[in-house]
């Protein structure tokens, strides 16, 4: 069975230059292949941007009610059990 590199290896890889063309598509530059873009091409980044923005957003309120729902209802768990078992935990001496 063929293995990547040990994980205290890095591969060879080439430098990304993915960031020193976006600032040219902003400004309405041109491609990396060189092809002029359309003019409305900056209004496209940013309105993704702002999606993904908003959806990360989204997922963020998400998994805050379901952690809040959560602990909600281990801390109910706990009161039932200790007002049927006439029992409480101490933490704190």
């Amino acid at each position: 069975m063929t293995r990547g590199p040990a994980e205290n290896q890095i591969p060879n890889r080439q430098p990304i230059t993915a960031w020193r063309w976006v600032g040219s598509i902003r400004s309405g530059g041109l491609s990396r292949s060189g092809m002029a873009l359309p003019s409305d091409y900056p209004a496209f980044l940013t309105a993704l941007n702002e999606h993904v923005l908003r959806a990360h957003a989204t997922a963020v309120q998400a998994v805050n009610r379901e952690l809040i729902l959560l602990y909600w209802d281990i801390g109910r768990g706990i009161v039932e059990n200790q007002q049927t078992t006439n029992c409480t935990i101490t933490l704190c001496n």
